[in-house]
């Protein structure tokens, strides 16, 4: 009987989390389909944003991805695209983490950006068996590289909490 009341608010909590989680979802997908109705760039042809909310035992942990297929400059063989792949997560053994993925035709290449030292180091012990691994399945790897640091600009393009000012 002592657990009934603990669980009740774990549950609760639960719930309460994913509550949230939904609500920044769908924040995300009215900013994406507000930006996505403004021509960027011409050269960007399809530009996707999307959150994968993952439950890890007691902790939801929200996965962002960014999806942007670009033409290309190559002005001899135009109908090649550029497809980049951003993802943005932040796992308790990981810390917060950007994984940057471009493919065009058959090549690839990664660019980890991990806040965490020890993430660096797991990583650039790791990054060897992901170009075999790459090579392996008939990829072509135009460069695999993992800097330790601030992430990069781009998660910080994210929508502000609310699109009304209650200050005005």
């Amino acid at each position: 009987q002592l657990l009934q009341p603990a669980l009740v608010q774990n549950s609760e909590d639960s719930i309460d989390e994913l509550i949230r989680i939904l609500l920044s979802s769908l924040s995300r997908v009215q900013y994406q389909q507000l930006s996505s109705t403004q021509a960027d760039t011409p050269a960007q042809l399809s530009h996707f944003l999307v959150d994968i909310p993952v439950q890890d035992q007691e902790r939801t942990d929200v996965f962002s991805l960014e999806i942007k297929e670009q033409e290309t400059d190559n002005a001899e063989e135009p109908h090649k695209r550029l497809w980049e792949v951003t993802m943005y997560f932040e796992l308790e053994h990981l810390k917060p983490m950007q994984v940057t993925i471009k493919v065009q035709q058959d090549n690839v290449s990664a660019t980890f950006w991990p806040e965490a030292p020890a993430s660096k180091t797991l990583i650039d012990g790791e990054l060897g068996s992901l170009q075999q691994a790459l090579e392996q399945a008939g990829l072509t790897v135009d460069e695999l590289q993992c800097h330790k640091g601030p992430l990069p600009d781009s998660k910080n393009d994210e929508p502000p909490q609310s699109y009304l000012d209650i200050h005005a």
